[in-house]
């Protein structure tokens, strides 16, 4: 009775992302009771979550001790090795995950994202075709086929299944942001505009979307434009180095020139060693 008390309240915290207080319940279990496997499980995904991979590593370890035949431990053990940079023994246990159950996808997906980051696209291809075989028409296969076109410098199929695979789920802001990508690769400005706001309205404060509509406006002379935006990151506090260098540029051009040493000075502020800001900052002296 002791142990299910400790695990409702554990689950419930899990449920609503408090992840200490959930940590602290399933370690209350495993010390009255050391070997409850779904005790060691969560363990090991508080820890997933929380960024602390070798510790849920450990956990996970634990839980297959325990229950040796459970698929999801050596999935989830997979993740944590992945994130550690151990690859090829990340791979094994995604693929001791699908011997354990070969119907789940999860492992399938895994094991196709691995090797797509070891650059192995047609054992990644591959496994995305057996699932998309066995599941049709799941967005995040189309998702990674689509990375995997880019990888062979293929756009216009990448296009095709990142389209596809936004239109058959709801909207994700990743999928718009690189079909944004795609069609600012392909010269289709406004259409990639579109896409990127679209991702900011689903991740307002996305670092990466708000960089890339800053660099369209700026590539397209819409000075306006891409202030507004990198005026935005600042307020985020989500600008870097390059990001404030690049505002000094864009008040340089329209003529603002006390603005424009402001930010690159700021820009040196974060980055002494940038040359090109320092001989902008040179130059405008001499002026």
């Amino acid at each position: 009775g002791v142990i299910d008390e400790h695990r409702n309240l554990g689950m419930a915290f899990y449920k609503t992302q408090m992840y200490d207080e959930a940590s602290r319940e399933f370690r209350r279990i495993v010390e009255i009771k050391p070997d409850v496997y779904d005790a060691r499980f969560y363990l090991g995904l508080i820890h997933l979550r929380k960024g602390e991979y070798a510790e849920a590593a450990t956990e996970f370890l634990e839980a297959i001790a325990i229950e040796p035949k459970r698929a999801a431990s050596y999935n989830n053990l997979g993740l944590a090795l992945e994130a550690m940079g151990e690859f090829d023994d990340s791979l094994r246990q995604f693929r001791k995950a699908l011997d354990l159950s070969p119907e789940e996808v999860c492992p399938r997906l895994n094991i196709s994202y691995l090797l797509y980051r070891q650059k192995e696209y047609q054992s990644a291809r591959e496994n995305l075709e057996i699932i998309e075989q066995k599941r049709p028409g799941l967005p995040l296969v189309k998702f990674l086929l689509g990375l995997i076109e880019i990888a062979q410098g293929r756009l216009e199929s990448a296009l095709d299944c990142w389209v596809q695979a936004q239109s058959s789920g709801r909207p994700i802001s990743t999928l718009e942001n690189n079909l944004g990508a795609v069609y600012q690769s392909l010269g289709q400005a406004e259409e990639a505009e579109r896409r990127y706001t679209s991702a900011l309205k689903l991740a307002p404060a996305n670092r990466i979307v708000l960089q890339n509509l800053a660099e369209l406006y700026y590539r397209n002379a819409m000075t306006a434009k891409a202030l507004e935006v990198m005026g935005r990151m600042v307020e985020l506090d989500l600008a870097g180095s390059q990001d404030m260098a690049r505002l000094g540029n864009l008040y340089f051009k329209q003529g603002q020139k006390d603005q424009a040493v402001f930010w690159w000075k700021k820009a040196l502020e974060l980055d002494p060693q940038n040359q090109v800001v320092k001989r902008n900052l040179m130059l405008l002296e001499k002026r």
